[in-house]
């Protein structure tokens, strides 16, 4: 294991091992069933593999399309970009909507239920039924619709039943959870009109401009190929979308 790789990674969240969730795996039949329990309707939207980032896999996805979960390996060219983004950003400003919700992640490894969260959340705020009252997720939206996105992190990383329920669903993985990965999961959602990526490890939504509801995905993968092409020989992407059953 190369520790020089792995050193910047635990820099990033200065984290403890007991703060560890362990990593979610990329697969939409775990993820769904995990947001299920936790209150969410997937009779109504569910996860589905995205094979690639061209038309004929676009094609395949089940529409509508209402948010896209986007797995990416965590490299030096990712964070330097990182980096030039959030300075140009601070410096220039940008547009987000007050309709957006937002949080920041603080638990190693809880990415994928943040992506998930980012999702979901947003997708209920125009649609609440999606949600069960007295579930998990309600009572996430209530009790955190009023704090800022630092410190809905904090609740998050408080939060003993998620962190169960979260580590529930990475044993049901296929493959074997490791403590220290180099992966990253971001979730990519539209809000008033707007393409967002909602990534807990940034200090705000990034606005990738506009597009309407039914441009999520194809607008969602021209952004994912601005992370593939900054590691053109990294394959370890993976892509879902959050849309109608198949």
């Amino acid at each position: 294991r190369n520790i020089s790789k792995i050193q910047p990674f635990r820099q990033i969240f200065e984290m403890q091992k007991e703060d560890n969730w362990m990593p979610l795996e990329s697969n939409p039949e775990v993820i769904n069933k995990y947001v299920k329990d936790l209150g969410f309707n997937t009779d109504k939207y569910c996860l589905s593999d995205v094979l690639a980032v061209d038309d004929w896999a676009q094609d395949m996805v089940p529409k509508p399309v209402k948010a896209v979960i986007f797995l990416y390996p965590i490299s030096e060219n990712q964070e330097k970009f990182r980096e030039k983004q959030a300075e140009a950003i601070k410096k220039d400003g940008q547009k987000v909507s007050d309709k957006v919700f937002y949080m920041e992640q603080h638990a190693a490894n809880a990415c994928g239920t943040v992506a998930m969260l980012h999702s979901i959340v947003n997708m209920a705020k125009s649609e609440p039924d999606l949600v069960a009252k007295d579930s998990f997720i309600q009572k996430f939206i209530d009790e955190t619709k009023d704090l800022n996105a630092h410190d809905r992190g904090k609740y998050l990383k408080g939060n003993k039943t998620l962190e169960s329920a979260h580590k529930d669903a990475v044993e049901k993985g296929e493959t074997q959870a490791e403590e220290e990965v180099m992966t990253h999961f971001v979730a990519f959602v539209e809000v008033d009109g707007h393409l967002y990526e909602l990534d807990g490890r940034k200090d705000f939504p990034i606005n990738h401009g506009e597009c309407k509801a039914e441009e999520l995905l194809p607008k969602s993968c021209e952004a994912i190929k601005t992370f593939m092409s900054r590691d053109p020989d990294e394959i370890k992407f993976t892509i879902m979308a959050l849309a109608a059953p198949p």
